[in-house]
């Protein structure tokens, strides 16, 4: 397997292991749902379990995939930016839109995780640039009217 098509949600802290991803689970069955809490995260498991499964099996899949919304022809740089609605730091990847794309030549920021804080952040991507960072992405070039 090349990478892991199954991309991480942004917007949540990924537990380290097994014993973290338990005392999240139990915080927030904590309103006494516990157990709805416990069955939705082991039927997600098995779900991506299921899938990954599928994919290491035929492998095909993997070659097909176009895992990066952003292709680059060099490695992408990282931020490290804080979200004050979130209350996490969030860690973008920075490329260039391909020839073909509305963006084409202009910056893609694609989020990559969340950390809840920000040594840990630091620590999974030490080379990052800590500090928000604008696009500046344009699209006066695009036309007015709807394409449909």
């Amino acid at each position: 397997m090349k990478k892991n098509p199954i991309k991480k949600v942004g917007l949540f802290a990924t537990p380290k292991t097994m014993e973290e991803l338990q005392k999240q689970l139990e915080l927030l069955g904590a309103g006494g749902n516990g157990s709805t809490v416990q069955t939705a995260a082991w039927i997600t498991w098995n779900f991506i379990s299921q899938e990954l499964d599928k994919l290491v099996e035929t492998n095909k899949e993997l070659d097909e995939m176009d895992e990066d919304v952003c292709p680059a022809e060099h490695e992408p740089d990282h931020t490290i930016e804080y979200d004050e609605d979130y209350v996490f730091y969030k860690v973008y990847e920075w490329r260039i839109y391909p020839q073909g794309s509305v963006l084409a030549g202009q910056d893609c920021k694609q989020l990559v995780e969340s950390f809840p804080s920000l040594e840990e952040a630091k620590e999974a991507f030490p080379k990052a640039t800590v500090g928000y960072r604008d696009p500046c992405n344009t699209y006066d070039h695009l036309p007015d009217e709807p394409d449909y």
